[in-house]
């Protein structure tokens, strides 16, 4: 990731030699609506259902790319619960829409557009340097969508 020269745009370089702008971040703590310290497997499909449905259709477009949020867990003391192991924690929802040159092969647009969410444990910036790795290694072609005004 870079910082672009004369601007607030943050650019990425990606594996397959396209480059990206961030256009928009929107972020929020996860938590906002959930029960902290509930176990993991319990945050629960109405969480990602609302998220997607936010996103979904955005700008002309396809259901967002969401990156598979690494496990950020802390153990939960005996005495706090009867259920023990890991339980989430909060954490910063990122939603951010990226865009680049038109598709290969699309005479449709005149640009490429793609909205991803990823979870980081502070609000960005910085953005982790997980989620720059996983967004580096996009493949754009795969799951951006044409866009024109």
């Amino acid at each position: 990731m870079s910082a672009e020269a004369g601007g607030p745009q943050y650019g990425f370089d990606l594996a397959g030699g396209r480059r990206i702008q961030m256009l928009a971040l929107d972020q929020w703590w996860t938590g906002d609506g959930l029960q902290i310290g509930r176990p993991l497997g319990e945050v629960g499909q109405r969480t990602w259902d609302r998220l997607l449905a936010t996103y979904t259709g955005q700008d002309g477009g396809n259901v967002p790319l969401v990156l598979k949020p690494v496990a950020n867990a802390v153990e939960q003391p005996e005495r706090r619960s009867s259920r023990r192991g890991s339980v989430a924690r909060p954490a910063a929802t990122c939603a951010a829409k990226f865009w680049s040159e038109k598709l290969a092969g699309d005479d449709r647009g005149i640009a490429s557009l793609l909205r991803v969410i990823w979870f980081q444990d502070d609000f960005a910036f910085p953005i982790d340097h997980v989620v720059v790795a996983a967004l580096e290694a996009l493949d754009w072609e795969a799951h951006a969508w044409s866009w024109q005004p």
